[in-house]
């Protein structure tokens, strides 16, 4: 697993991304600055889209799950049943976890490898 850090300044969140095609592009376009906002159950930023694996497809989505999906890299705030299937590229770690619901409506992030 590849480490990173997302933080907007302030809050700092430690993740891992999974070995896969998917993460592998993901990572090789860091660091990078996203813009996004809370939506709900998870944290949108639009993004290019990019090379992806099929078989990082799921539709059960944990708190913590980091995702691409139609031009967007998300952040899952909650655990969520999708009738979509998105591209998981990786998990905020546990201690990082808490952290989540501090984060503001609207941010901007910093995401660099560790």
């Amino acid at each position: 697993m590849n480490k990173i850090i997302i933080t907007d300044g302030n809050i700092i969140l430690f993740a891992k991304l999974n070995n896969s095609l998917s993460s592998s592009d993901f990572k090789n376009r860091l660091p990078c600055t996203l813009s996004g906002l809370n939506e709900d159950d998870r944290y949108c930023f639009p993004v290019a889209k990019g090379r992806y694996d099929p078989m990082d497809y799921s539709t059960q989505l944990k708190k913590g799950f980091l995702t691409l999906e139609q031009g967007f890299f998300s952040i899952y705030m909650k655990n969520n049943l999708s009738k979509v299937p998105h591209i998981v590229i990786g998990q905020v770690e546990p201690e990082s976890l808490p952290q989540l619901v501090h984060l503001p409506d609207r941010m901007n992030v910093y995401i660099c490898s560790t």
